[in-house]
């Protein structure tokens, strides 16, 4: 009989995360998709605190200027949401730096994977399953 505590458990289901399709600006179905860490992943922890540290420090040393602030915040947001990706579609290798900019020209992408990020019904609902995770650039 498996430990009753076990139903609870999320921690690899948000490290291993699910496939996000994604549909071009205009609504269409594209073939490509986004493996996408839940808000409780590991990595995804991980990068809040790190973004978190350096919005303060960057907040300090913009010393009032609202623009530069702000301009900080979006960064920030970006580079986090960053963190949820593990995997593409696309040919390019999925590394930090290039979902960030790939989030940053299509923020209406960022804005959907924000929304499934944070989704616990998607990750965690009784009829979810688990996707492949890591970087692959094709779907299996």
């Amino acid at each position: 009989m498996s430990n009753p505590m076990d139903q609870f458990k999320t921690r690899e289901r948000a490290n291993e995360g699910k496939r996000l399709p994604l549909y071009a600006p205009g609504g269409g179905k594209t073939d490509h998709w986004l493996q996408v860490r839940h808000v409780w992943s590991d990595a995804f922890q991980e990068a809040n605190e790190t973004e978190l540290a350096a919005l303060q420090e960057g907040i300090l040393s913009a010393q009032g200027d609202k623009d530069a602030i702000s301009a900080i915040k979006r960064e920030s947001q970006v580079k986090l949401l960053a963190a949820l990706v593990s995997g593409w579609s696309f040919d390019g290798e999925c590394t930090p730096e290039a979902v960030t900019q790939f989030l940053r020209d299509a923020p209406q992408i960022a804005a959907q994977l924000d929304k499934f990020a944070a989704d616990g019904r998607a990750f965690f609902g009784n009829d979810s399953t688990s996707s492949d995770a890591g970087s692959s650039q094709s779907e299996p």
